[in-house]
């Protein structure tokens, strides 16, 4: 019988995706690539003055970059950096622009409208595409440069200023990946709509000075924090004081994420788990 540590432990062994990319994986990238360079030259055809020349650059993000990936959403996350010097057109004006020259190029089934970003299936793989406008200034910390971006969200219809850089050393200064990716796990087992920046924030927010050796006593704690707060929580980006993530969930999602909290504490298995507790498919378990 399996303490609950060496459960866990197994299923971060089978269900993160923090490897370096395949082979399939670098073509699909690769060809990504490609395609994004030659949208830069078409937004930058017809502009005869070198100064107002529009530059896009791209950076591997999401949480494979960050150390906390599992498998079952991207594989591939692009983050696209767009320099206007002279404000030509609005993140949003860039989204629809990208959106419109990758549409031709795959089929109807392989290209999707996102919120923040453009989904598409190439190769077997899944990846995901965010245009980002780059906002002029930027902060230095410890010898680094931190360029903060306006994204477009879909839903809100509205831009939101973020740093990716910033989110990306959230997790990999926390020492707390293992926990993210569980909280991950259970969020995708449970159907949830919590997203992967808000996991991240809340965890190191209960976790930073707080936390056991033990896993599982970890991740306790976060869903005792999800059922007391997540109400009325503020999730601050950390790069952004101004952006609330919360504000981007509805009431009936962070009602539904207290309800699964409050159910999966009621399952605490104590230091043993069996197979027919906390293996099956069913969300009257904590992870499946």
């Amino acid at each position: 019988m399996a303490t609950v540590e060496e459960y866990l432990r197994e299923l971060l062994n089978k269900k993160q995706n923090n490897y370096n990319y395949s082979q399939n994986e670098e073509r699909a990238y690769q060809y990504i690539s490609d395609l994004i360079n030659q949208w830069k030259q078409s937004v930058n055809k017809g502009l005869i003055y070198a100064s107002k020349y529009i530059s896009i650059e791209m950076q591997r993000s999401g949480s494979r970059a960050k150390g906390d990936a599992i498998k079952g959403k991207s594989d591939i996350d692009i983050f696209v950096s767009i320099t206007d010097p002279n404000n030509q057109n609005t993140v949003k004006d860039y989204y629809e622009s990208l959106y419109s020259f990758l549409k031709p190029k795959f089929a109807t089934n392989s290209l999707r409208k996102q919120n923040v970003s453009i989904g598409i299936s190439y190769a077997g793989c899944s990846i995901d595409v965010t245009p980002g406008k780059r906002i002029n200034q930027h902060t230095i910390i410890n010898g680094r440069s931190y360029n903060d971006h306006y994204i477009y969200s879909r839903k809100t219809n509205h831009n939101t200023r973020t740093n990716i850089q910033k989110h990306i050393d959230l997790v990999r200064n926390s020492g707390l990946a293992n926990e993210m990716m569980l909280l991950k796990i259970w969020r995708n087992c449970h159907g949830l709509e919590l997203p992967s920046i808000a996991i991240e924030i809340i965890t190191v927010e209960i976790l930073k000075n707080n936390r056991s050796v033990y896993m599982y006593e970890n991740i306790k704690k976060v869903f005792e924090s999800l059922r007391d707060t997540i109400l009325n929580r503020r999730i601050i980006d950390p790069s952004n004081s101004n952006n609330n993530i919360a504000d981007g969930m509805s009431q009936s999602e962070k009602e539904e994420v207290r309800k699964v909290a409050i159910q999966s504490l009621s399952y605490d298995h104590g230091d043993t788990v069996t197979t027919s507790k906390i293996c099956l498919r069913s969300k009257r378990h904590i992870f499946v």
